[in-house]
C-alpha cells in the first residue's frame, strides 16, 4: 500500500482512472470518435462570424463619460450648445518659414472644405488666436461629415500645398494614420520558435497556435457585431488579441504537453485525449476562471468603458477555454498517427541517451546492501507493471523503483536525488534510468495543477527536472535568504510606480515624423505648448463668466485668457505647459479651489484628474472583490489558508513590479520611450489580467504540490517534485506569454507598447521570481503546516483538480 493511501500510479493509470468517466473525459471521448465534427463546426463558427462582421464593419464607441463629475458638467454644456454631441473635428496646421501667403493658405483651405468628407472648415484669419504671433504659422478646424471614414481622413492628410508644411492633428487622423506594428506576427513567430525546439516537429508547435488564432478569432468578430448593439471601446479588439493569444496558446500548450506525455507513456490516442483533458483540461477551465473572475470585477467600477472591456476581454479568455477542450482534441485526432510516430522516436532518443549516461555515471559494481542497485529490471520488488508501461519508457527504463520495497515511499521519493539516494533504482544499468522520466515540460505540462498520474515514476521527476529539483532542495536549505531576496526585487521593480502619473496620451507622445506630431509640435512652437490643450472654465451664467476671467488671469500658469468661449458663460484658459506636462495638471487643481464648486473646470487633464478620481475612489472595492473571490476558489481547492494568502500577497508583490516597470518606461521615458503619462485606465485593466494569469501559475505548481503530499509525500519532498515537474512548462509557457506580450510594444501604439510590457514584465517576474524563488520559500518555512485547515472549515466543498 503506498503511503498516500491510494492507489500506486503506474503508467499513467491514478486511482481517477478507476474512478467514473468524468464529463470531461466523455466529452475528450466524443471529440476523438467526431473529430471531423468538431473542426468542421469551428470553421464553420469562426469563418461565419469573420464574414459578418466583415460586412458589417464595426461601430466602436469610446464611451469616457464620467457622470456627476465637473469635466463631465462641461463636456455637457459643450454638447447643449452644438445641439447634440460635437462632430468629429481635426486641426489642420500650415506652416512657412518666411511667412505665410494669406490667399495661398485660402486657396488649400477651400479645396480641403470641398472635399465630401468635409462639412465646414473654420477662417483662421477671421479666428482670434489662430495665426502665429510672428506670421509663420496659422491653424483652422476643419468639421468632418457624420459619414466620413478612415479612408476619408487619410486621403485628407495627403492634401499638399507647394513651400508649405501642412500637418493634420486630432484623434480621427491619428487613428486613420496610424501605422501599427507587426506585433501579432512577431509574437506568433517568437511562439514558433519556442514551441518548435520544444515538441520537435512544426506540426506539433502549430496545435497550440491554431487553436489560440481560432479561439481569439471568433471572439474578436463577435465583438465587432456586438459594437452595432452595446458601446464597444475602439482598443477592446486589440487588447482581446492581446491577452487571447497569449492565454489560448499557454492552455492549448498544457493540454497538448499531457497528450504528448500519455503518448509516451503507452496509451493510445483516444485514452491519452481522454486523459489529458481529465488532467491538464480541468486545470485550463481553473486557471480560466480565475481570470475571468478577475476581469468581470472591473465592473465594480462603474464604468462604461470597463464594462464593456471587461465583458469582451472575458468572452476571449472563455472562447481560449472551449477551444483547447474542444478543438485541440480533435486536431490531435486528425494529426494523432503522425504525431504520435515522432513522439515515440523522439521518446526513444532520449531513454537510450538517459541509458547511456547513468551507465557512464554507474559504479563498476553494486553497491553493498542496496537492493537492486546493479540488478535487472525484472527481479526487481515492485516492478510488475504492466506491458504498456514497459514498453513505453523503454527497454527497464524507469521499472526499478516504481514501488522498490526497501524505499516504502513512492516512486516519485524513490527516484529522487538526495534523501533518496541508494534507494532502488538510483544506480546501475537499466535501473531507475536518469531522465526516463519526463522533461520538466513534459512532466510539468498536464502536472501544472493537473496532479500528473506519472508522480509515482522514478524517472518522471527525477530526468529532464534535475535542475529544478537541485534549485528546489538549495531553497529549502537557504529559505529566508531566497524569500527576502525576492520580495526585495519585486519591491525595487516597483519602486517607480510610486511616480506614476495618471492621464491620457495626447498627440505629443506620438512617433517623432508622423502628421499629428509634427502639428503638436508647430502649434506648441508657434502659440504655445498651452494651446494643445486649453482648459474650459464653466460659469453659472455671462456675468459670472466676465468675474470668473478676471480670476482666472491672476493664477500662476495662466498665459492667456478667453472669455466667452466657446459658450457664453464659458472661459476659455491656456496653460503655460502642455496637457501632458505635470504642472498643467497642478493648475487645474488650483483654478478649481480658487473658483469654488459654482464653476467647473473642464477639458482633455480635468477629464483625466476626474477619471483618476473617480476610479481611485471603487478602486478597494475593486480589489477586495477580484483579491478575495480568487482567494475563496483557492481556499475550496486546495483547502488550505496559507495557499490562497501566499497567492494573494505575491501576485500584488507582481503587479506592483509591473506597473513599476511601465512607469520606469513610459512614465519617466527611459529606454528610448517617450516621456508622459500613463494611461489612465490601465493600471485597472493590468491589475486585472496579471491577478488572474499570477493565478494560473500559482494552480499549475501549487496544485501539483498538493497532488504530491496527497500522494504521502512529506511537505518538502512534495515541493521539490512539484517544482521539478512544472518549471519548465512554467518557464516555456511564461517565454511564449512574454514574446507574445512584449511585441506588442513594436505595435506603433503607445496605450498597447504599455500593456505589452507591464504584462510581459509581471509574467516574467512571476515565473522567475515568484513560482521560483518566493512560493518554496514560504513553503519551505510553513512545511506541513502549508496544508492547514481550519476544523470548521471542513465542511467547504471538496474540488479536486486531478
Amino acid at each position: 500500500m503506498w503511503a498516500g493511501g491510494g492507489v500506486p500510479s503506474v503508467a499513467g493509470v491514478t486511482d481517477t482512472s478507476l474512478r467514473r468517466r468524468s464529463l470531461l473525459s466523455r466529452f475528450a471521448g466524443w471529440s476523438h470518435r467526431h473529430h471531423w465534427a468538431a473542426i468542421v463546426a469551428w470553421v464553420l463558427v469562426v469563418g461565419a462570424l469573420a464574414v459578418a462582421a466583415g460586412r458589417v464593419g464595426s461601430a466602436f464607441e469610446d464611451d469616457n463619460t464620467l457622470p456627476g463629475s465637473e469635466s463631465q458638467r462641461v463636456a455637457d454644456a459643450l454638447a447643449v450648445h452644438e445641439g447634440g454631441p460635437a462632430p468629429d473635428e481635426v486641426t489642420v496646421v500650415v506652416h512657412r518659414d518666411d511667412g505665410l501667403d494669406e490667399p495661398a493658405v485660402q486657396g488649400l483651405l477651400a479645396r480641403i472644405a470641398a472635399e465630401s468628407a468635409v462639412s465646414g472648415v473654420s477662417d483662421p484669419f477671421a479666428t482670434p488666436g489662430s495665426v502665429s504671433e510672428d506670421g509663420d504659422t496659422v491653424m483652422a478646424t476643419v468639421t468632418l461629415d457624420s459619414g466620413a471614414s478612415s479612408d476619408d481622413v487619410a486621403a485628407l492628410v495627403d492634401t499638399s500645398l507647394d513651400g508649405y508644411r501642412v500637418e493634420w492633428g486630432g484623434d480621427p487622423v491619428r487613428e486613420a494614420t496610424a501605422q501599427g506594428g507587426p506585433a501579432e506576427g512577431i509574437g506568433l513567430l517568437a511562439a514558433i520558435i519556442i514551441l518548435v525546439p520544444l515538441f520537435g516537429s512544426v506540426l506539433a508547435a502549430a496545435m497550440p497556435l491554431v487553436t489560440a488564432i481560432f479561439a481569439v478569432g471568433s471572439a474578436v468578430s463577435a465583438v465587432i457585431l456586438a459594437s452595432h448593439l452595446l458601446t464597444v471601446p475602439s482598443y477592446a479588439t486589440a487588447m482581446m488579441a492581446l491577452v487571447g493569444l497569449g492565454v489560448g496558446i499557454d492552455y492549448a500548450l498544457l493540454v497538448f504537453v499531457r497528450y504528448r506525455h500519455e503518448i509516451r507513456q503507452g496509451a493510445d490516442r483516444s485514452s491519452a485525449t481522454e486523459r489529458a483533458l481529465d488532467t491538464a483540461g480541468r486545470s485550463v477551465l481553473f486557471a480560466g476562471a480565475t481570470v475571468i473572475v478577475a476581469l468581470l470585477g472591473m465592473l465594480t467600477l462603474g464604468q462604461a468603458a470597463f464594462r464593456s472591456l471587461a465583458l469582451s476581454v472575458a468572452l476571449t479568455v472563455l472562447a481560449t477555454m472551449i477551444a483547447s477542450i474542444t478543438l485541440l482534441p480533435a486536431l490531435l485526432t486528425l494529426f494523432g498517427r503522425r504525431l504520435e510516430a515522432r513522439i515515440q522516436r523522439q521518446w526513444h532518443r532520449r531513454t537510450e541517451r538517459a541509458a547511456r549516461r547513468a551507465q557512464k555515471r554507474a559504479p563498476a559494481a553494486p553497491a553493498a546492501g542496496l537492493p537492486g542497485a546493479g540488478a535487472p529490471a525484472a527481479g526487481l520488488p515492485g516492478a510488475g507493471l504492466s506491458s504498456a508501461a514497459a514498453g513505453a519508457a523503454g527497454s527497464g527504463a524507469g521499472l526499478p523503483g516504481a514501488a522498490g520495497p526497501g524505499a516504502g515511499l513512492p516512486g516519485a521519493a524513490a527516484g529522487a536525488a538526495g534523501p533518496g539516494a541508494g534507494l532502488p533504482g538510483a544506480a546501475g544499468p537499466g535501473a531507475g534510468l536518469p531522465g526516463v522520466g519526463l522533461s520538466s515540460a513534459a512532466a510539468g505540462a498536464a502536472g501544472s495543477g493537473a496532479g500528473l498520474p506519472d508522480a509515482g515514476l522514478p524517472g518522471a521527476a527525477a530526468g529532464g527536472g534535475g535542475r529544478w529539483r537541485a534549485l528546489a532542495r538549495l531553497i529549502q536549505r537557504f529559505p529566508w535568504p531566497a524569500l527576502v531576496g525576492g520580495v526585495l526585487v519585486l519591491i525595487v521593480l516597483a519602486l517607480p510606480a510610486a511616480n506614476l502619473r495618471l492621464g491620457f496620451a495626447d498627440a505629443g507622445t506620438d512617433p517623432p515624423g508622423s502628421t499629428t506630431r509634427e502639428a503638436y509640435d508647430l502649434i506648441a512652437e508657434g502659440f504655445g505648448p498651452g494651446t494643445n490643450g486649453p482648459l474650459l472654465v464653466l460659469a453659472p451664467d455671462e456675468a459670472s463668466a466676465e468675474e470668473a476671467a478676471a480670476t482666472v488671469r491672476s493664477v500662476r500658469g495662466v498665459a492667456s485668457v478667453l472669455p466667452h468661449t466657446p459658450v457664453a458663460e464659458g472661459v476659455l484658459v491656456v496653460p503655460d505647459w502642455g496637457p501632458a506636462d505635470e504642472r498643467t495638471a497642478d493648475l487645474v487643481h488650483r483654478l478649481r479651489d480658487s473658483l469654488g464648486d459654482a464653476y467647473a473646470v473642464g477639458g482633455s487633464v480635468p477629464a483625466a484628474i476626474d477619471f483618476a478620481d473617480t476610479v481611485s475612489a471603487r478602486l478597494p472595492w475593486f480589489i477586495a472583490a477580484v483579491v478575495g473571490l480568487s482567494a475563496l476558489m483557492l481556499l475550496v481547492v486546495f483547502r488550505s489558508v496559507l495557499v490562497p494568502v501566499q497567492a494573494a500577497v505575491s501576485n500584488l508583490l507582481s503587479i506592483g513590479a509591473a506597473l513599476g516597470v511601465m512607469t520606469f518606461v513610459y512614465g519617466e521615458g527611459n529606454l528610448g520611450a517617450q516621456p508622459g503619462p500613463i494611461e489612465a485606465f490601465l493600471p485597472v485593466i493590468v491589475f486585472a489580467v496579471v491577478f488572474g494569469l499570477s493565478m494560473d501559475y500559482e494552480v499549475f505548481l501549487v496544485s501539483r504540490v498538493h497532488e504530491e503530499w496527497r500522494r504521502g509525500l512529506s511537505a518538502p519532498d512534495a515541493m521539490r517534485e512539484g517544482l521539478a515537474t512544472t518549471g519548465g512548462v512554467i518557464t516555456a509557457a511564461a517565454a511564449i506569454m512574454i514574446v507574445v506580450f512584449g511585441s506588442f510594444v513594436l505595435s506603433g501604439d503607445r496605450m498597447l507598447g504599455e500593456m505589452g510590457l507591464g504584462l510581459a514584465a509581471a509574467v516574467l517576474v512571476d515565473a522567475l521570481i515568484v513560482r521560483c524563488l518566493v512560493v518554496p520559500a514560504v513553503f519551505a518555512l510553513a512545511g506541513e503546516r502549508a496544508w492547514w485547515l481550519p476544523r470548521w472549515l471542513h465542511r467547504l466543498p471538496e474540488v479536486r483538480l486531478h
